[in-house]
């Protein structure tokens, strides 16, 4: 239940800046531009959860600027949040930002990574 908490968590912030969030991988149906997200657990110890939040971004088109205005968004969003819920403690902090590169040259797209410090409560 806590993971999905924590999942829960990281879809409503980004809810508050794009309407289409999915975790994982969006369904083929899926309109531009939309956000994926997924959390990597990198290691635990005594209680204290070091994630990676992988977000990436999709659009399609020629113009680049609403992708990077959304990239913007996301990382003022995220980078230095905090929140205690009853199950967590969760810190977030902004790493890279990287531009993915795919055969359609109309497909943009861009690889937001963030550290997350997760201090689950018992």
């Amino acid at each position: 239940m806590e993971t999905n908490n924590l999942r829960s968590l990281v879809r409503t912030k980004l809810l508050a800046r794009t309407s289409r969030v999915y975790y994982g991988v969006a369904p083929a149906s899926a309109e531009y531009p939309y956000t994926v997200f997924e959390l990597k657990e990198l290691s635990f110890d005594d209680g204290l959860s070091l994630q990676e939040l992988e977000v990436g971004l999709v659009d399609y088109g020629t113009d680049k600027e609403p992708i990077e205005n959304l990239a913007d968004g996301i990382q003022a969003d995220l980078d230095h949040f905090q929140d205690l819920t009853d199950d967590f403690e969760i810190s977030i902090y902004k790493e890279r930002r990287q531009p993915l590169y795919e055969d359609d040259k109309q497909i943009i797209r861009r690889r937001l990574t963030f550290q997350v410090r997760l201090y689950w409560r018992s």
